[in-house]
């Protein structure tokens, strides 16, 4: 099927990714990204790639800024982004302050990398969670970053978070800025897998607080009673109405 129609079903309300997709948060970038312009996806906490290979999948063209702090998997991350020219990378932390960041991992399992402590209830559920090394990395604020990268403050930005316990300080790092925010992709924890985490509510209340609301969710993972552990939220920003 060709771009231009996909996008037609996809405004008709026809879903075209392949069915093993169905519960993932692409389906739902896929929507986003067909309704909703967008100048510049910036990916915190990018791993190697999955986020923003995503946004591919789901259609989006534009520019993509991903920021990954450890250096394995932001080897990875730069072997994909340079087959990519609209994909730029940064080997960096980003959170409320600037400094350094002291991030606990386990080789090879950096996806759960954290700056917080492991939940100890949590380490045989996922075996990730077993830290056996550090890394201190740089850390920056996104709006400082915004700055440098010549961001207008025109700019419709959409910002997805994947830092394991840490995306509340990431998204109070955006100052003001996060006015230019649209959308909004965060992995939210039912049950804390760190310790000291904030709870998927208070991360929900911070959303609602600053003008989003619920665009889509897909659930990561589940215990093995079905219930829910992780869930991706998608937000958006309602359209602004004008004032009679």
């Amino acid at each position: 099927m060709s771009r231009l129609s996909e996008t037609l079903a996809i405004l008709l309300g026809v879903d075209v990714l392949n069915p093993k997709h169905s519960d993932r948060l692409v389906r739902h970038l896929q929507r986003y990204f067909v309704h909703f312009p967008c100048d510049l996806v910036i990916d915190c906490g990018a791993n190697r790639g999955q986020f923003a290979r995503e946004c591919r999948l789901a259609g989006y063209r534009g520019a993509m800024r991903s920021l990954e702090p450890l250096a394995a998997p932001f080897a990875e991350l730069s072997a994909h982004a340079a087959r990519d020219a609209g994909w730029t990378v940064s080997q960096l932390a980003v959170g409320a302050a600037n400094g350094e960041l002291t991030l606990n991992f386990r080789p090879g399992r950096e996806e759960l990398a954290s700056a917080l402590n492991a939940e100890p209830g949590m380490v045989d559920r996922f075996g990730g969670l077993a830290f056996s090394a550090t890394e201190t990395v740089p850390l920056r604020r996104l709006d400082g970053l915004l700055v440098e990268w010549k961001v207008p403050t025109t700019a419709k930005l959409f910002v997805k978070s994947d830092t394991q316990g840490f995306d509340l300080q990431v998204l109070q790092g955006l100052g003001g800025r996060i006015a230019q925010v649209d959308g909004l992709a965060l992995e939210m924890s039912v049950r804390p897998l760190y310790e000291n985490m904030p709870s998927h509510w208070e991360v929900l209340d911070f959303a609602r607080a600053n003008g989003f609301e619920p665009f889509g969710f897909a659930t990561v993972t589940r215990d093995t009673t079905g219930g829910m552990i992780e869930y991706d939220a998608l937000f958006r920003r309602p359209p602004r109405r004008a004032i009679p």
